[in-house]
């Protein structure tokens, strides 16, 4: 009988960056954890703006058939709150907010 395989779950940061016109999603793997809770536990100890939101995914550790890799996917709101489907038009609108409040901040920079 074979031994189950353990499961790591990563931990991926989305958020937009850029000039408005230019602007355009970041995405930063940036944690590993060894159950889901602990990955929650991780990032709802951070800080991300509104126009980001958290992603994880589930990995078959040293799975050589990569059947079952990445297959659960959980997405979470800045705010840590579990969704369906990734915020990507609220996160976009987010964005622009923050274009209008900050505009000094988006301006395009001389080189």
């Amino acid at each position: 009988m074979r031994k189950p395989v353990p499961n790591c779950w990563v931990v991926v940061h989305h958020e937009f960056i850029g000039l408005p016109a230019e602007s355009r999603v970041d995405v930063i793997q940036c944690h590993v954890a060894t159950s889901l809770a602990k990955a929650e536990a991780y990032f709802r100890r951070r800080y991300t703006s509104a126009h980001g939101w958290w992603q994880i995914h589930a990995h078959r550790i040293d799975d050589e058939t990569c059947t079952n890799d990445g297959l659960e996917v959980c997405f979470y709101s800045h705010r840590g709150t579990r969704l369906t489907r990734p915020p990507i038009a609220r996160a976009r609108e987010a964005f622009f907010r923050d274009v209008a409040r900050n505009p000094d901040w988006y301006r395009a920079r001389k080189r």
